[in-house]
C-alpha cells in the first residue's frame, strides 16, 4: 500500500477516535443564552445584555474560554451549569448577577476563571436585594475550584420599605458540600445596601451557607464589607470567610 495513503488513513482514524471520546473542542462563539452540547473553545469575546451568557446542561463538557470575556448588563448568569463532570476554564466574566452558577451540579472543575464586578438584582415591593457572586454553588457537591479571582461583586440593594441588602461574595456555597476550593483571590466584595429599617447585606470573600465538609486553602480575601443600613437599619457584616450553619470545613 502507498505510504502516503497509510499516513492519511492513520490521521483520519486518530481524528475519528478523538471525536468519539470527546477530545476535540469545537472553536466557536455561541449565541448569547444558547446551550452548548459539545466541547467548545471560544474564539471571540461575548457581550450578552439581556440573557445568560452560556448554558451547559449535558455532562462531560469542556468549555475553554481561551482568555476571552463574557460580559453582561446586570442580570442572569455568565455561565449556567447544571451538568456533571464538566470543565470551565480560562474565562473572564463580569456584569451578570452571578458570574458562574452551578445548579445541582457535581464533579465539575472550574479553573483559571476571573469573575469580577457582578451585581445582584435590586429588591422590589419591600423585598431584599438579590445575591451576587463571582461563583455560586447551589446544592452542588464534589466540585473543584482553583485559580479563581472573584473581586468587587455587589449584592442587590433592598427596596423600600424594610428591604435588606443581598449578599455580595467572591464565592458563595448554598447547601453545597465536599467541594475543594484553592488558590482563590476574593477581595472587595460588598453586601447590598439596605432601604428603610432594613439590614445591609453581608459582604464576604467566601460565604458558606448550610454547607459542610468543604476543603478551603490558599485564599486571599481582603477588604470585603457589609452593605450600609439606612434610616433605622443597620449595616451588614463584612468578612473574609463567613460560615453560616456550616461545619467540618
Amino acid at each position: 500500500m502507498n505510504k502516503k495513503l497509510i499516513k492519511i488513513s492513520s490521521v483520519a482514524a486518530f481524528i475519528f477516535f478523538m471525536v468519539l471520546i470527546g477530545g476535540v473542542a469545537h472553536a466557536a462563539t455561541p449565541a448569547c443564552g444558547s446551550t452548548i452540547t459539545e466541547n467548545t473553545t471560544l474564539d471571540a469575546d461575548m457581550t450578552c445584555p439581556a440573557t445568560n451568557g452560556i448554558n451547559i446542561s449535558a455532562n462531560n463538557i469542556v468549555l475553554d474560554c481561551a482568555g476571552h470575556s463574557i460580559t453582561g448588563s446586570g442580570s442572569g448568569y455568565g455561565i449556567y451549569l447544571s451538568g456533571n463532570n464538566s470543565v470551565i476554564k480560562n474565562c473572564k466574566i463580569s456584569g451578570f448577577q452571578n458570574g458562574v452558577y452551578l445548579d445541582y451540579a457535581s464533579g465539575n472543575t472550574i479553573s483559571n476563571v476571573t469573575a469580577n464586578s457582578n451585581t445582584g438584582n435590586p429588591g422590589s415591593g419591600g423585598s431584599s436585594g438579590g445575591p451576587s457572586s463571582g461563583i455560586y454553588l447551589n446544592s452542588s457537591s464534589n466540585n473543584t475550584i482553583s485559580g479563581v479571582t472573584a473581586n468587587s461583586n455587589t449584592g442587590g440593594y433592598g427596596s423600600a420599605y424594610s428591604g435588606s441588602g443581598g449578599p455580595g461574595s467572591g464565592i458563595y456555597l448554598n447547601s453545597s458540600s465536599n467541594n475543594t476550593i484553592s488558590s482563590v483571590t476574593a477581595n472587595s466584595n460588598t453586601g447590598g445596601a439596605a432601604s428603610y429599617f432594613g439590614i445591609g447585606g453581608p459582604g464576604s470573600g467566601i460565604y458558606l451557607n448550610l454547607s459542610s465538609n468543604n476543603t478551603i486553602s490558599g485564599v486571599t480575601a481582603n477588604s470585603n464589607t457589609g452593605g450600609t443600613g439606612f434610616y433605622g437599619g443597620s449595616g451588614g457584616p463584612g468578612s473574609g470567610i463567613y460560615l453560616n450553619s456550616s461545619s467540618n470545613n
